[in-house]
């Protein structure tokens, strides 16, 4: 068991179960940031009868088919290779993770003020490094697979065969073969993480939680639980790629500016306010609340009911003027671009004020937990990065690129 203070203080997704996630997502993937932080999820595959005929994994299995190892690697971590079939298995499954998260106009986005591709492939490439160098530490560990093992890397073979297709698949050289041994790398690396613990410097933990909660100590409590029942019409600005929000480029945002505009001046013209909500919103059901109405911990339960204190901070102003059955001007908020309209005040009760102090004790306490997740899986993560740092790795830039360039030809 590992013990200390994890040195980056990010939000960071723990990497336990890496195929239960491919089953459950189809595909999805985890990224790397613009802030370098490794997201790992990716989609994967395999066959249960070729599993069960090789009853687990050998060292020599790990460390390359026979037919791939005729060729120079694309990247040697210690004693481990990973060749350009294989490279292209991981860079085409970020790919797909990519656009299953944002879908296909992610390529004419940014990512941390980069291209989407570079990142993209910046992900594929630290997910290649991470897997070798955890196969690296791992070489004398138990490496055989059980039967709930091979039912679960069977379910995600199925699963890659219709996010990807067979075919797509066969056209960059990518075998069942192949497809096996990649699964079971990722499951084992995965497995080998699970059973990894690490605890948080406590100091650290409640230092993130107090400034989490300054400001909801401090605040007017009465301004903050002030209701209003409303409507709206939300544009999206930008697209949220695995929990990180990346804004469309400019003419895409103008675009949806221009739109929110056109729903605004319907609305002038007399239109209702559903049929106008109907046509342009991009809320994906009715009662769905906007990302700007959901920015403070403590919020309203009930349907088109929201608590002042919850929306964005910049809205307060604008939103509470609105009068009682109008609507707002088109307002531009970190995530989007809304229209409300406002259908009453309702006062806030005495028991909305006493239950204030009750809803952040408790809101408090998950979040106590969750940096506490989040601490401790940033700090494996911390050691793999250290283990990468005590290892000889060696990447043939030119196989990479190459590789990269090729598949870029295939999206763009």
């Amino acid at each position: 068991m590992l013990r200390g203070k994890a040195r980056a203080v990010g939000r960071v997704t723990s990497s336990r179960a890496a195929v239960e996630h491919i089953a459950r997502d189809r595909g999805a993937g985890r990224h790397f940031t613009a802030a370098g932080r490794l997201r790992k999820r990716f989609a994967a595959i395999c066959l249960a009868l070729v599993i069960a005929a090789a009853g687990g994994l050998s060292t020599a299995g790990l460390a390359g088919c026979r037919a791939i190892k005729a060729e120079k690697p694309v990247l040697e971590v210690g004693s481990q290779e990973i060749y350009a079939p294989q490279a292209r298995l991981y860079l085409l499954l970020c790919l797909e993770a990519y656009e299953s998260e944002a879908g296909a106009s992610i390529w004419q986005m940014k990512v941390g003020g980069r291209d989407a591709y570079d990142a993209a492939c910046e992900a594929a490439y630290a997910s290649m490094l991470r897997s070798r160098t955890v196969l690296e530490q791992m070489r004398s560990a138990q490496k055989a697979l059980t039967d709930d093992d091979n039912a679960r890397i069977a379910e995600a073979f199925t699963a890659l065969q219709e996010k990807v297709g067979t075919e797509k698949l066969a056209a960059y050289g990518i075998t069942d073969e192949l497809a096996l041994q990649y699964l079971q790398e990722d499951y084992l690396v995965a497995r080998f993480i699970a059973q990894m613990s690490y605890i948080p410097d406590a100091e650290e933990v409640e230092r993130q939680l107090a400034e989490t909660f300054v400001w909801y100590e401090n605040l007017d409590v009465a301004d903050y639980m002030q209701r209003i029942q409303m409507d709206a019409v939300f544009l999206y600005s930008g697209q949220f790629l695995d929990g990180e929000w990346i804004p469309y480029s400019q003419e895409m945002r103008e675009s949806q500016m221009q739109k929110a505009q056109e729903a605004y001046e319907k609305l002038v013209l007399g239109e209702s306010f559903e049929d106008v909500r109907a046509e342009y919103s991009e809320l994906s059901m009715v009662g769905e609340k906007a990302p700007c109405f959901t920015a403070g911990l403590i919020q309203c339960g009930g349907r088109n009911l929201y608590y002042k204190g919850q929306l964005e901070r910049d809205l307060w102003e604008s939103v509470f003027r609105v009068p009682a059955g109008q609507f707002s001007r088109v307002l531009e908020t970190d995530t989007g671009y809304v229209i409300v309209q406002a259908i009453s005040y309702p006062a806030a009760t005495d028991s909305d004020l006493q239950a204030y102090a009750g809803k952040l004790d408790a809101i408090r306490e998950e979040y106590r937990e969750r940096i506490t997740r989040e601490l401790a899986a940033q700090g494996i993560e911390d050691l793999i990065r250290d283990w990468q740092q005590e290892e000889t790795v060696q990447l043939d830039e030119d196989a990479w690129r190459q590789i990269t360039e090729q598949m870029m030809g295939e999206i763009r």
